[in-house]
């Protein structure tokens, strides 16, 4: 372990060295105080299986799941880079770069939802982009597995099928500035719920500007 790359309320992110195939990772482990809490230690195995599931150029892999000294972790794929949140920090992207991230963003999550997988927090924080303009989808920390096939059209009677996940509540929030409203008021996600989220980062990175916050509202925004 090289240094830590942040840290959270459940666990710490480090950058580390495979040891055994001399290789860059990225390693997150529980806290020792969180460990012995079963729904923490459930969560980061769960969310090793789902990013697992997917294999795509634009999400990132998952080496290994285990458990050191009854810590969880898991050993995730090193993306060298910037986030798409510091990159941002300087203001909007040009054209050809930001049809570049939005085409592979739309991608990497277009294969999740393939897999019937809702990534709930996306944000430009989860987006690394690599010197060579690569797009990764990281942390799917807050994920969830549909656990029924999506049904996306109208039934004989002509109403409007909605993917189960959709009637599912959950205490887990994402990222406020992020989340589309029926979050807010329901609990409840579903793909559209990340397609919202993915639309606002694509005016982000478009405008240079949030479409419903601004430094000046501090922590406020308005959903329109």
């Amino acid at each position: 372990i090289h240094r830590e790359l942040g840290s959270g309320q459940h666990g710490a992110v480090y950058y580390a060295t495979d040891t055994k195939l001399m290789r860059p990772v990225v390693l997150k482990i529980v806290h020792p105080k969180r460990a012995k809490e079963k729904e923490i230690r459930e969560r980061i195995i769960e969310e090793a299986r789902i990013a697992s599931a997917i294999q795509h150029p634009n999400v990132s892999a998952i080496y290994e799941v285990g458990e050191y000294e009854q810590r969880p972790y898991i050993v995730m794929q090193y993306v060298p880079g910037r986030t798409l949140k510091e990159i941002l920090e300087n203001g909007p992207l040009n054209l050809q770069f930001a049809l570049s991230i939005s085409i592979q963003m739309a991608d990497g999550l277009a294969e999740a939802h393939k897999r019937g997988i809702l990534h709930r927090d996306l944000k430009p924080a989860n987006i690394m982009v690599t010197d060579g303009g690569l797009v990764k989808i990281l942390d799917f920390g807050l994920a969830k597995r549909k656990k029924t096939p999506e049904i996306t059209d109208t039934d004989s009677q002509g109403n409007r099928n909605v993917d189960a996940d959709t009637f599912k509540k959950s205490t887990e929030f994402g990222t406020t500035a992020y989340m589309a409203p029926e979050q807010f008021v329901t609990g409840r996600s579903s793909q559209q719920s990340d397609i919202f989220s993915l639309s606002v980062i694509l005016y982000e990175i478009i405008t240079g500007q949030h479409p419903f916050w601004t430094a000046q509202m501090g922590d406020q925004f308005q959903l329109m």
